[in-house]
């Protein structure tokens, strides 16, 4: 019998979370995986002890699932040595491999579904990388058995990351609870943009996208692309009678044009409430797609909004071709962006910029929460740039919880002119003395060792003296990759 303060059930969940902390499913990664390999075996050590901690134990086990395996395990339809005795693998592949096989034995079908039961509902995240349609079909038709209830009614968080035709596989998981929903094919940059634009494979089916629109509590919504159809007919008179998105705060979408997510946002019931939005886009959109973009984004969110992200997906090999202007990203564009008082994070990578000082000194009056500010063009045209080291004062200055720029600096200046410049960047503020410790700041100012004519040790410390918890400067070449 363990001892009194034991048999608390709150105490040994805290007791297991701290053998067991929760874990991000996406990015486990090897560097983390022998903590959590020992953090399993303490937890289930803990269960092992004594009955009294087996429920929150297991509560631990179960709460972030890296794959279907363990799910599939409590079902009793893991394939065994005795039925595919020639089949070789890791226990994992043999599962995944052996779906029909499984099917046409009838495993599937004498499911141990009380044990999902018991099991399921413990799943607050889960990574799907590997899936058969045989399990979805018995997975939904479980899920119709039981009126509708998700096979993980609890889950909260679901990475789907998986090669689906049918690409709706992940409903039977969706429940009430979940807040962010991933769904995003692996290995989707193929090295033709159209490719992956117009592939079924990479869609999601309407009906599934209905159900994802309205489920209550989705917070988080991160799409590979929209669905040919996916907004409901809309008009000033003619509210929408179901939901639609009612809770997304962050959205994330790639491989979709402009122009349709333009039409998109203006769906989304509450969208003043979006506090993130992350985009890729087509190479195909020009200025005035994104500028009718940003626009769109300015007119319909709110001050809500705190990070911005834009990001040309990929560049097509006949750009030198074609006229730059229509491709030139101006500050009337950006503009609409400086209404958002609160943001903290933007980043802008676009096919050229034109910019210059007086655009920092906007963006740094209008953003003093500001902390991560990105805006690169492609490497062809980084020597456009029209941007100063005293264009960095106002960032400086006004921006005082800033840990991370990314500029390029234009390096056609004479030695004069930059001397001149240096003179001016004096600090006359002290922000240590207002807002505390400051963030370690790294600096990623592209060509500055051009600019600086062998005098880089000079310019640092003047960058030092108005960024005084500087980290770290670096000049390197940023390039669009197609694995982005």
């Amino acid at each position: 019998m363990p001892h009194r303060s034991l048999q608390i059930p709150e105490l040994v969940y805290e007791i297991a979370t701290k053998l067991l902390p929760p874990c991000d499913v996406g990015h486990y990664g090897d560097s983390r995986f022998p903590e959590i390999k020992n953090g399993r075996k303490d937890v289930l050590s803990l269960a092992l002890t004594s009955k009294a901690f087996l429920e929150q134990s297991l509560d631990i086990l179960w709460r972030d699932l890296d794959s279907m395996y363990p799910i599939l395990h409590v079902l009793d339809v893991i394939p065994t040595r005795d039925i595919w005795p020639g089949h070789r693998g890791s226990s994992a592949s043999r599962v995944y491999r052996s779906v029909n096989a499984m099917k046409e034995l009838g495993l599937l079908a004498e499911a141990h579904w009380d044990r999902l039961d018991y099991y399921g509902p413990r799943i607050r995240s889960l990574l799907v990388t590997q899936y058969h349609p045989p399990v979805y079909r018995t997975l939904l038709r479980y899920r119709q058995k039981t009126s509708g209830f998700a096979v993980t009614p609890n889950l909260r968080s679901l990475i789907w990351r998986v090669h689906d035709e049918e690409h709706f596989g992940f409903l039977p998981f969706c429940g009430p609870s979940l807040t962010s929903l991933t769904i995003k094919p692996p290995n989707l940059d193929i090295s033709t943009l159209e490719l992956a634009v117009k592939s079924t494979s990479h869609h999601l089916s309407p009906e599934a996208f209905v159900h994802i629109a309205t489920m209550p509590h989705l917070e988080t919504l991160t799409l590979t692309t929209l669905p040919p159809e996916w907004f409901p007919p809309i008009s000033p008179g003619n509210p929408a009678s179901t939901p639609f998105l009612p809770a997304v705060k962050n959205l994330r979408l790639s491989h979709s044009r402009l122009d349709t997510i333009a039409r998109f946002l203006p769906a989304i019931d509450n969208v003043r409430q979006l506090e993130r939005i992350q985009i890729e886009f087509a190479e195909e959109d020009q200025k005035t797609t994104i500028g009718s973009f940003i626009a769109t984004v300015g007119k319909f969110c709110s001050v809500a909004l705190v990070a911005f992200f834009l990001s040309l997906k990929r560049i097509h090999p006949d750009i030198e071709d074609r006229s730059i202007d229509v491709f030139r990203f101006t500050q009337a564009i950006f503009s609409p962006l400086l209404a958002f008082k609160n943001m903290e994070q933007c980043d802008i990578r676009v096919h050229v910029l034109d910019v210059d000082d007086a655009f920092l000194e906007s963006v740094a009056a209008s953003w003093p929460n500001l902390r991560s500010f990105s805006l690169i063009p492609i490497e062809k045209y980084k020597d456009e740039s029209r941007l100063t080291l005293p264009g960095l004062l106002p960032l400086a200055k006004n921006c005082p919880h800033l840990y991370n720029v990314k500029l390029n600096l234009n390096t056609r200046i004479t030695a004069d002119d930059l001397s001149a410049g240096l003179d001016r960047m004096v600090r006359t503020w002290d922000h240590a003395a207002v807002v505390g410790t400051l963030p370690d700041l790294h600096l990623w100012l592209g060509g500055l060792r051009s600019l600086a004519r062998g005098r880089q040790s000079e310019v640092a410390e003047h960058l030092k003296a108005i960024f005084p918890n500087t980290r770290s400067i670096s000049d390197a070449t940023i390039e669009y990759s197609m694995d982005r």
